[in-house]
């Protein structure tokens, strides 16, 4: 698999990507939203959201 970053939006400690996903079987790509969280420069939570 691998992501491609479509759009990012960086506000305070989140981090939220626009990625496109290709890779998967069954699926030319796939179109999802991370949200990431931030806490001492290390990746805490991550919030996957896809249609």
């Amino acid at each position: 698999m691998c992501a491609t970053i479509a759009n990012r939006i960086v506000y305070n400690n989140k981090v939220v990507d626009q990625e496109q996903v290709t890779g998967r079987s069954g699926a030319d790509f796939l179109e999802v939203v991370v949200i990431y969280e931030v806490e001492n420069n290390l990746i805490s939570k991550v919030h996957f959201i896809r249609k």
